[in-house]
């Protein structure tokens, strides 16, 4: 289903989120602050940036920040931003044929359907609230 592209966008942007944007976060201090690896986080970040959903600045004190609010920035956009492809098994073309297949294209049809419209409506704030609340809940 969801690629460590997503993964790591999600994460990045939550801890670009997090430290109140006051000043932009270098792939570096990304990299350290998440356990994630630079290189791939620097592909991601390069991708998000595409898509005007972050902005970069370089030198001593660059690094990546939000360019769209948290609670306008859905997870759907990341998913576009990242260009991956949503992964549900198809059915098999031999199996086209088949007693079923209408039924299980239509299911199919239905499941996409669904998943595009939760990806919509899950914003990256939303997200950051469920990550800071167990965080809170590892501390108390």
């Amino acid at each position: 289903m969801a690629g460590s592209k997503l993964h790591y966008a999600i994460v990045a942007l939550i801890e670009i989120l997090g430290s109140g944007g006051s000043e932009p976060l270098g792939a570096r201090e990304l990299s350290k602050s998440t356990g994630l690896s630079k290189r791939y986080l620097e592909q991601v970040l390069g991708l998000l940036k595409k898509a005007g959903i972050v902005s970069s600045a370089r030198g001593k004190y660059g690094g990546y920040s939000l360019d769209i609010p948290a609670d306008k920035l859905t997870l759907d956009d990341i998913w576009k931003a990242l260009r991956e492809d949503l992964s549900i098994p198809a059915i098999a073309p031999s199996a086209s044929e088949a007693r079923g297949s209408a039924a299980v294209s239509e299911f199919q049809a239905r499941l996409f359907g669904e998943v595009g419209g939760l990806m919509r409506s899950i914003s990256l704030e939303e997200l950051a609230d469920i990550e800071m609340k167990k965080s809170e809940m590892y501390f108390i």
